[in-house]
């Protein structure tokens, strides 16, 4: 690699590392959509809410992070309690709705702030909320109808709430606060001519109704029960708003949300479960222990190897295949014939260019085998010598002796 490339290559990591040490380092935007969670502290969620309770109920409030059909099913049906729901989009289903109006008409108290009732809720109580998607920004005011708390306004600055309660019963309904706001309207304004213009409102928005011995407390601004305004200027006007709720036990429902966990996985029944999620942790952290100890101790598979094949007799069987094929019997029975020489000379230490007598007596001798035998055996070599055309039965005859020979 040359420089120019290093040069390149560097510069390119230096960019990369830059580019990662600026992400991580840079300050994380803040998240401002609402969630109201109790465990959010985020500008719209419910953290400080939630911990400031004790300082307006005496025992605060206990945490339900359970759907709300088995939270209410729970509780003691001869005791009176107060139930917040506190949330962008309220979803109940009629069979939850029925069990919540039933915990009301036993005397219980249920505060709800929510921009959208449950459609058989609000038929129940014959309320409605309604937006107004004309309201301006920066221009809601939040009060109270209680004359103790005349003049002491609070204000919606942003993420502004553009709901209001639009219709109620009002035999058993009875206002607690209003909104006002600046909205976009077509009215007439000078002489009679028609034009855009901006108008003063003011709207319902917080209501008691009544049902059975207890009763439902309707607002229908959530947003100013969030971190933000109870951290600029809006804390007594929450504290005055729950101020209503009779003194008695508390829940803070904090499945309802729209921020709240939700625990998709597969094994959300097992993790739901004390017993059950205890067990899965236990027996996932034993398996990883076993794994780590388990590889420490144990050698590594060795490979079975196979020992080399021995294929000089194939090789051999081969060639003479070959020959045989090619019925070159010369060449065959000379080759064989040379190579029986040379294992004589190898294993007997004698001088096999002349096979006469001598050599016959030393060979006899030296390998266990007659004279006859030896002498027999060197004629029909030197016969194949002086023979010009051989054929299949010299080479049998010429095999059959050597064989012999070697094996006495």
């Amino acid at each position: 690699m040359d420089k120019r490339s290093k040069i390149i290559i560097g510069l390119f990591v230096g960019v990369v590392i830059l580019i990662i040490l600026t992400e991580f380092t840079k300050p994380k935007p803040l998240d401002w959509r609402p969630s109201y969670t109790s465990y959010h502290k985020k500008p719209f969620g419910g953290h400080i809410l939630f911990q400031e309770l004790k300082s307006i109920f005496p025992e605060g409030a206990a945490l339900k992070n359970r759907p709300t059909y088995s939270v209410l099913t729970e509780l003691d049906s001869t005791e009176t309690s107060n139930y917040l729901i506190i949330g962008g989009h309220v979803d109940l289903d009629r069979t939850t709705t029925e069990k919540l109006l039933d915990y009301v008409h036993r005397g219980s108290s249920v505060f709800m702030a929510t921009e959208r009732l449950p459609r058989y809720l609000a038929d129940t109580l014959n309320l409605s909320i309604q937006s107004a998607s004309t309201i301006l920004e920066d221009s809601v005011q939040l009060s109270l109808t209680h004359k103790t708390f005349r003049g002491q306004n609070a204000f919606i600055q942003r993420g502004s709430s553009k709901s209001h309660i639009k219709s109620l019963d009002s035999l058993n309904s009875t206002i607690l606060g209003h909104a006002s706001f600046t909205k976009d309207s077509l009215e007439t304004l000078l002489e009679g001519e028609s034009e855009w213009g901006q108008i003063e409102v003011e709207e319902v928005n917080f209501i008691k109704t009544k049902m059975g011995k207890g009763h439902f407390y309707v607002h229908a601004n959530p947003i100013a029960f969030t971190n933000y305004y109870l951290l600029h200027g809006n804390p007594e006007y929450v504290s005055r708003c729950l101020s209503y709720l009779p003194e008695q036990p508390t829940y803070w429902d904090d499945y309802l949300k729209d921020g709240r966990q939700i625990i998709d996985s597969p094994l959300r029944y097992v993790l739901n479960q004390d017993a059950l999620r205890w067990a899965y942790y236990l027996g996932v952290v034993g398996l990883l222990l076993f794994m780590i100890f388990r590889a420490k101790r144990e050698q590594r598979i060795i490979p079975v190897l196979k020992p080399l094949e021995n294929s000089s007799v194939a090789f051999a069987k081969t060639v003479g295949n070959l020959y045989f094929q090619h019925q070159d019997y010369a060449d065959l029975i000379q080759k064989k014939t040379n190579f029986f020489l040379a294992e004589i000379r190898a294993n007997y230490h004698v001088d096999t260019q002349t096979l006469d007598m001598t050599l016959a007596k030393q060979l006899a001798a030296k390998s266990g085998n007659s004279l006859e035998k030896t002498e027999t055996l060197f004629k029909a070599i030197q016969k194949t010598q002086q023979k010009i055309q051989l054929g299949q039965a010299d080479l049998i005859r010429i095999n059959k002796l050597i064989n012999e020979y070697r094996h006495p």
